[in-house]
């Protein structure tokens, strides 16, 4: 199995529903299910971690600017909060890592790196580093992309792995529907608008291409019509080179186009590629927010077992509001966010098996959710 990050911890404060009067933490497991009622913060936990895949690619004023910029980010806006606090805790094959960055808000409405650490420990020999005031760009994203420092590298390298998935547009404008480019192939985007020349590559890839059929059998259970993707590059030789995300029906030799597609099913085939690609293109950490949004009772099914089944290779933290994709979940991987009126904060706690082991003999874990005897509900 590949060398990977895996997240221990996250502590924050000061970032959106999170209180700036203290952080509040969660330790992680390899799958992570974040329930809870709308405005509990679940989202927001799922929308911090993707904080740190923006910063980490040079682009925190993006995510600022997508987010209500300073005053939509810091904890009961400007006038409450004055800084924006992280604290992750994770292991590589380099050793323990912990890293912190404190965010402040600058007065075009930004956010700004007023100081970052990272300390290793790794068989005893401890580093420690601290940064100050590097402006929008991450320290650790300008010295590990430029390679000057190798300890510098291993930790931005790590956080880099950390990527958020957003299948939620399925629009007939969407980039998943559209023509892309047929060498834009690395990796699978986050809003998967590559989708076509990501399969295509894999199908055409000898070493991948078992990973391509056993997307193509996931899709099939769930898809009766569906026989195979009808990938044919256009203008293969020229820098426009595109591709579209064509499949076919079994029995038929007609072939459709992606916006024949219903948006559940566009969806699906997206989820399914990211969870059963090639373990040498899994990113170390996947982060998705409801991906069980317009997907049929089987299919949600379907998708926690390719969940379990990627967690082999990369860790999951997901947010759902579906009580039937939490009641396919292990207890023990299940968080739950609340609201405390009393701190004004969200909460953040994960349920233990053994501890609610007398009501599961009685009771599913859906009826528990719905009774809120593990809390979750407004």
């Amino acid at each position: 199995m590949k060398d990977r990050m895996i997240l221990n911890k996250v502590a924050l404060s000061g970032f959106k529903s999170y209180s700036s009067l203290f952080k509040t933490e969660i330790d992680l497991r390899n799958v992570n299910t974040i329930i809870g009622a709308n405005g509990a913060g679940k989202s927001n936990l799922i929308s911090f971690l993707e904080m740190i895949s923006y910063m980490e690619r040079d682009r925190l004023p993006d995510f600022v600017a997508k987010n209500g910029y300073s005053d939509g980010i810091c904890y009961y806006g400007l006038k409450t909060t004055k800084s924006v606090l992280g604290d992750i805790y994770f292991n590589t094959g380099y050793g323990n890592v912990n890293y912190t960055f404190n965010l402040q808000p600058s007065s075009s409405g930004g956010l700004y790196f007023s100081e970052e650490t990272i300390r290793m420990d790794k068989e005893k020999e401890l580093y420690e580093k601290t940064f100050r005031d590097n402006g929008s760009t991450s320290a650790i994203y300008r010295l590990g992309h430029e390679g000057k420092e190798k300890k510098v590298v291993d930790v931005w390298c790590a956080l880099r792995g950390i990527r958020a998935y957003h299948f939620n547009d399925t629009s007939m404008n969407s980039g998943m529907r559209m023509p892309a480019y047929v060498y834009d192939n690395e990796f699978l985007r986050e809003n998967a608008d590559n989708l076509a020349p990501f399969l295509y590559e894999m199908r055409e890839n000898s070493d991948k291409y078992p990973y391509y059929r056993r997307i193509v059998e996931t899709i099939k259970s769930v898809f009766p019509r569906f026989d195979d993707f009808d990938l044919r590059p256009v203008n293969v030789n020229n820098t426009d080179a595109s591709i579209i995300l064509n499949w076919r029906e079994k029995g038929s030799d007609k072939v459709f186009g992606p916006y024949s597609l219903s948006d559940g099913t566009l969806r699906f085939i997206a989820l399914t590629t990211l969870l059963l690609q090639p373990v040498e293109t899994l990113p170390g950490v996947i982060i998705m927010d409801e991906p069980e949004i317009g997907l049929h009772p089987y299919a949600i099914k379907v998708l926690s077992d390719m969940i379990y089944m990627a967690s082999r290779n990369a860790q999951i933290i997901i947010a759902t509001q579906s009580p039937m994709l939490a009641e396919q979940m292990e207890i023990d991987d299940i968080i739950v966010a609340d609201y405390s009126l009393k701190d004004r904060s969200s909460t953040l706690r994960r349920l233990i098996e053994e501890e609610l082991s007398e009501w599961l003999e009685r009771y599913s874990f859906e009826e528990l959710w719905e009774k809120n005897v593990i809390g979750g509900n407004p």
